[in-house]
């Protein structure tokens, strides 16, 4: 690409991030779960996996029943209009290989504040949950599952799996997508939902239908 090219591309990329700016909400609570799968043998190694449980009206709603939704979560590995796609609440699949005519490139701005966010995520989470399990038919394999929380304040967006990446994949959930404003939500430790989270039966939560890009 010519220097004339980049300077066109990157104005159209400025261009579209103001627009989608100015669309964003205010923040909000959030709480990133970090699912870690370490075996002891094998090629699957350790997997990281990432769910996002936003603190709403529904989480308080829904103390009583104890049910907490875990979505999708990414932070690269999305285009420009797949963004513009989750402000307007349209569905999405970036989990295609990446599509022809799509930008991938965001502005520095905003890459900044998305790196930002996993450095607050990886340097602030808390571990809630660890589990070992023995496979004797897998050479006495050893997997064991530690799940981290961190609670963020921020702006995200969300919209619903396309129906061709749920038919791939088996996730019908929501994708959370990350936008602006990210800071550490100490408030958090204080309230009820983290007595909701705590108790959340994690090893039986289909964590591994995506493979979160992060």
């Amino acid at each position: 690409m010519g220097t004339k090219s980049k300077l066109i591309f990157c104005m159209i990329c400025g261009l579209a991030w103001a627009h989608l700016r100015a669309q964003v909400k205010p923040p909000m609570s959030y709480v990133i779960v970090t699912f870690e799968d370490r075996f002891s043998k094998g090629p699957n190694g350790s997997q990281i996996f990432f769910r996002i449980i936003p603190i709403d009206s529904e989480l308080v709603e829904s103390e009583a029943s104890s049910y907490v939704k875990f979505c999708a979560f990414l932070t690269r590995d999305y285009s420009m209009e797949d963004l513009d796609s989750c402000i307007h609440g349209k569905p999405i699949d970036p989990f295609l290989i990446r599509k022809l005519g799509l930008h991938y490139s965001f502005p520095e701005a905003y890459g900044k504040s998305i790196d930002s966010l996993v450095e607050l995520i990886s340097k602030r989470r808390t571990k809630i949950f660890m589990s070992t399990n023995h496979w004797l038919l897998k050479r006495r394999n050893k997997e064991r599952l530690i799940v981290y929380i961190t609670p963020i304040k921020g702006t995200f967006c969300s919209s619903p799996l396309a129906e061709t990446g749920a038919q791939r994949t088996g996730y019908k959930g929501d994708i959370y997508l990350p936008l602006a404003n990210f800071s550490y939500d100490d408030s958090f430790w204080h309230s009820t939902s983290l007595k909701l989270i705590k108790h959340q039966s994690f090893e039986k939560i289909d964590f591994r239908l995506i493979l979160t890009p992060f």
